[in-house]
């Protein structure tokens, strides 16, 4: 028998903030949502050792292009006043954070502010 490794990451369930780094609170800045030329947004599968593609759909289950089937509905990620809430109901937005944000370090979450 052979051991899988669960890509999904483990969390607590919570209500969570993430906030900008090095002083930048603009009004408003907005992420991209999907892969385009200008803004690459791909992780590295070290299982199928190959890079996937990250889009993030508001009525998908996977923040995975490959994992997603039928029409995507893009959904908008703001950061308001320099920070950005997460509520605990939308695993989806905390699952595509985990492959874009978290593996950056222009952002940082529960108000552990990098200097």
């Amino acid at each position: 028998m052979s051991k899988t490794k669960q890509l999904t990451p483990e969390w607590e369930i919570k209500d969570r903030r993430y906030y900008l780094l090095q002083n930048a609170e603009p009004l408003t800045y907005t992420l991209g949502s999907r892969n385009s030329r200008r803004h690459s947004l791909l992780w590295f599968d070290p299982i199928k050792n190959e890079q996937r593609e990250l889009r993030y759909a508001t009525n998908m289950n996977s923040p995975f292009v490959d994992e997603q089937k039928g029409e995507a509905i893009l959904g908008h990620i703001i950061f308001e006043d320099g920070v950005l809430a997460v509520p605990k109901e939308n695993k989806i937005y905390k699952s595509y954070f985990h492959y874009t944000i978290l593996e950056k370090d222009r952002y940082t979450k529960s108000g552990k502010l990098k200097r």
